[in-house]
């Protein structure tokens, strides 16, 4: 008779709120349907593992973190792949990289982009949760 193993809790597949496990992403990104396979993996690593990083050094306007990276993975992108909560994710990034790096930087501006963006971060994170939860 053989042993099944139980699928293990969404806390235990993300490493934590901002890094996700790599094999999890892949396993979801070959899961999803048509248009949200055409992401590429780097652009989800590029997210969570380098602007989610600087997140707290970001809302504290104590750097400016360079997101060129990002914004030339928008343009890499097609346009049916355009409405999906990532691509929310590098647009922020982008807009971040700009306000922060302007001669009068305001923090109003500042404070709305960083919303924005944990806004996106909600969704994508959401939309996993789903997944997950219906696939166990």
């Amino acid at each position: 008779m053989s042993h099944i193993e139980p699928s293990p809790p969404l806390r235990e597949l993300m490493a934590s709120r901002d890094t996700i496990n790599r094999e999890v992403f892949a396993d979801f990104l070959d899961n999803y349907d048509e248009q949200h396979r055409k992401l590429s993996q780097e652009l989800v690593y590029l997210y969570f593992e380098e602007a989610a990083s600087r997140m707290a050094e970001i809302e504290a306007g104590l750097a400016i973190s360079d997101f060129e990276s990002c914004g030339e993975a928008t343009r890499n992108m097609s346009d049916s792949a355009r409405s999906f909560g990532l691509v929310k994710v590098v647009s922020k990034c982008g807009a971040l990289k700009s306000c922060l790096r302007s001669p009068t930087p305001r923090r109003e501006q500042l404070q709305s982009y960083f919303a924005e963006l944990l806004n996106a971060q909600n969704e994508v994170e959401a939309c996993l949760r789903q997944w997950y939860c219906g696939k166990s």
